[in-house]
């Protein structure tokens, strides 16, 4: 078998405080970075290995001064690499360092999230504490928090899955240029499940596929919601 791509942590601090991380990164949060050193020696086994790709996150990587140096060295050995960030702390003299970079295979994963693991995590809380018996949540998150220890080991159990429904909406305010809103939703329309370096990205939302705007597609989740005596209003 053979490893697609490898997935590091480069640090836990934020500069933002989102309800939804799964990491649960803040900007007083410890930084637990990793270091240059180790960070190397993992690169050079991943080239060894022959794994193609890089992927960073935390925390918000660029909070390391050290970040342009880590991506080039990663880059130097011949890894695609791919950062998540909230693209806050990439502007002046922060940018003009990257500007070498341009045509290099680096990818700037932005994220655009909404609070779908916010829920989900004091969800999977009440689950614990016993005020719940039960709980929805996305199979990723799931994994994930079984995966930090947030459920101790064999303590759950999944008893069905549902059938697939819209969610993760992209939505612009009025100042948006028309222009600018038509080809940001051709390249969303145009992402590919199909396309293994797309697949990881559509995996981490629970998604497939990006559709034109609609509001049936709700119809699953709406019934759902109604069957437990809960109204729920949405507005095309």
């Amino acid at each position: 078998m053979t490893l697609e791509r490898v997935w590091l942590y480069t640090n836990f601090d934020c500069n933002l405080q989102c309800t939804y991380c799964l990491s649960s990164s803040h900007p007083k949060a410890l930084r637990r970075e990793l270091t240059f050193g180790d960070y190397r020696s993992l690169v050079d086994e991943a080239q060894a290995l022959g794994i193609p790709e890089l992927c960073l996150t935390g925390g918000e990587p660029f909070l390391l001064q050290d970040m342009e140096q880590r991506l080039d060295y990663a880059l130097q050995r011949g890894l695609r690499v791919t950062v998540l960030t909230n693209g806050l702390l990439l502007s002046g003299s922060r940018l003009t360092a990257m500007a070498h970079l341009n045509k290099a295979p680096l990818t700037l994963q932005v994220s655009l999230d909404g609070d779908r693991v916010g829920g989900e995590r004091q969800a999977a809380e009440a689950l614990v504490t016993g005020v719940a018996d039960a709980a929805c949540m996305h199979e990723g998150n799931y994994r994930a928090f079984i995966g930090e220890g947030l459920f101790p080991p064999m303590s759950t159990e999944v008893v069905a899955y549902v059938g697939p429904y819209d969610h993760c909406n992209m939505t612009a305010g009025p100042s948006i240029a028309p222009e600018q809103a038509d080809a940001f939703a051709a390249r969303l329309l145009a992402m590919s499940y199909d396309d293994p370096e797309l697949r990881p990205l559509f995996d981490l939302e629970g998604l497939t596929k990006w559709v034109a705007p609609r509001t049936h597609g709700y119809q699953p989740l709406s019934l759902a919601v109604a069957a437990l005596g809960v109204s729920l209003a949405i507005e095309a």
